[in-house]
């Protein structure tokens, strides 16, 4: 995940530890049956990501990333990424 991405589809395979070890934990953890979605949260953006498993391993099947406010437009994938990044000092 040290790749520079402007798309979240771009990130579809990566797996759980690949957003830990950039986002730390998530501000929420779902569990669908043997899948997982995971929350993340910032002041301007939230991103929402759907894993899966794939010969044993939870992997990114899809990923959601959404304003904080519905008036405001949505931010950049880069921004919402560092503003969850930044949340977490």
């Amino acid at each position: 995940m040290n790749r520079q991405v402007n798309d979240l589809n771009e990130l579809q395979g990566t797996n759980m530890t690949d957003w830990q070890k950039t986002l730390g934990n998530p501000a929420l953890i779902r569990p669908e049956g043997n899948s997982q979605i995971w929350l993340y949260k910032s002041n301007t953006c939230n991103i929402s990501l759907f894993f899966a498993p794939n010969n044993g391993v939870q992997q990114l099947k899809f990923a959601d990333l959404r304003p904080t406010d519905s008036k405001k437009p949505k931010p950049s994938l880069e921004e919402c990424l560092n503003a969850i990044k930044g949340g977490k000092k």
